[in-house]
C-alpha cells in the first residue's frame, strides 16, 4: 500500500497503542507496568482522548537531559533539591518541550518530591551522565570512535560541573574496545555494543558474544551477561555450559564451544 492509499483510508492507518490497551494485554499490575515503560523509555502522552504510549527518540532523551543539565548550572540550581518549575518552564519556552514531556523525562532520571513549598528534583546524576554518554556512543555502531575523543565529547556533553562523573564504568556493557595498533602510541577504540540488543536466550546470546568477539576474559563478558544471570554463581553457571576456558599467560579466556562454528 502507498502512503496516498494510507492518506485516503485512515482505517488502515496503524491504531495508536494506549496506557489502558497495555493494562489489558500485558500480564502485569500497574507497578511493574509503569517500571517496565519507564526501564524503556516510553512516555505517556495524553492524546485527544486517552492516553497513548511513544518510545522517546533517543536522540530528543539526549538533548531534553542536557539542557535540564545547562539549566540547572545557569539557574544555580542544587541538583539534588532543584526547584521543578524553572526547570519545566525553561524546557517548555526555550525548547518548546512540553512541560509534561519533561516532568517524565525527570522521574526517569530521579526523584520528584511534593512538598508544601512546591516540588523539587532530586537527580540522579550518574543515571543522567550515562544516558547522555550512551547518546554519543549510539553513533559509534559502525565507525569506532578513539577513547580519548569519545570521553572529551562526554566531558563536553555535560559540562563543567558534571564531567568528573564522567567514566567508562557508567556504559559497562554497552561497548567493545579494540586497539588501532598502528597508531604510535596504540589508541584504543570504542564502538556501540549494548547488553539489551542480544538475545535473552542464554544460547544465542554466546552466539553473539563470539561472533562479535573469539575470545573474552571474564571481567569483560560479565557485563554482557549481567541481565540473564542474576548472580557471579548463576553466571558461572553460563559460562561453564556455553563457552571453554583457556589459560596463557595472560590469564584466563572465554571462547566459544565447537557447535557455535557449525
Amino acid at each position: 500500500m502507498s502512503e496516498d492509499d494510507e492518506e485516503s483510508n485512515p482505517q488502515k492507518k496503524r491504531s495508536k497503542f494506549t496506557y489502558d490497551d497495555a493494562r489489558k494485554t500485558i500480564q502485569a499490575s500497574d507497578a511493574e507496568l509503569d517500571k517496565g515503560l519507564r526501564d524503556r523509555r516510553v512516555l505517556v502522552v495524553k492524546g485527544t482522548h486517552l492516553y497513548e504510549l511513544r518510545p522517546i527518540a533517543p536522540s530528543h532523551l539526549t538533548k531534553i537531559l542536557e539542557c535540564l543539565l545547562i539549566n540547572l548550572v545557569s539557574q544555580s540550581l542544587p541538583y539534588t533539591d532543584a526547584p521543578l518549575m524553572p526547570l519545566l518552564h525553561a524546557l517548555e519556552d526555550d525548547h518548546e518541550v512540553p512541560r509534561d514531556i519533561t516532568r517524565q523525562v525527570m522521574c526517569w532520571f530521579g526523584r520528584i518530591d511534593e512538598g508544601q513549598l512546591g516540588s523539587t528534583w532530586e537527580m540522579d546524576a550518574d543515571a543522567v551522565v550515562r544516558e547522555i554518554g550512551l547518546g554519543i556512543l549510539r553513533a559509534h555502531r559502525n565507525d569506532p570512535v578513539s577513547e580519548p575523543d569519545f570521553l572529551q565529547q562526554w566531558r563536553k556533553a555535560v559540562g563543567d560541573t558534571f564531567e568528573e562523573r564522567v567514566s567508562l564504568a557508567l556504559l559497562s556493557g554497552n561497548y567493545l574496545t579494540s586497539t588501532e595498533a598502528l597508531s604510535d602510541p596504540p589508541v584504543s577504540l570504542l564502538i556501540y555494543f549494548p547488553s539489551t540488543a542480544l538475545p535473552v536466550e542464554p544460547g544465542a546470546r554466546f552466539t553473539e558474544l563470539f561472533l562479535a568477539r573469539p575470545r573474552w576474559k571474564g571481567d569483560e563478558i560479565a557485563p554482557f551477561l549481567a541481565d540473564i544471570a542474576v548472580d557471579s554463581k548463576e553466571r558461572d553457571k553460563l559460562l561453564l555450559k556455553h563457552a571453554r576456558a583457556l589459560t596463557d599467560s595472560q590469564g584466563i579466556w572465554y571462547t566459544g564451544r565447537a557447535k557455535y562454528n557449525v
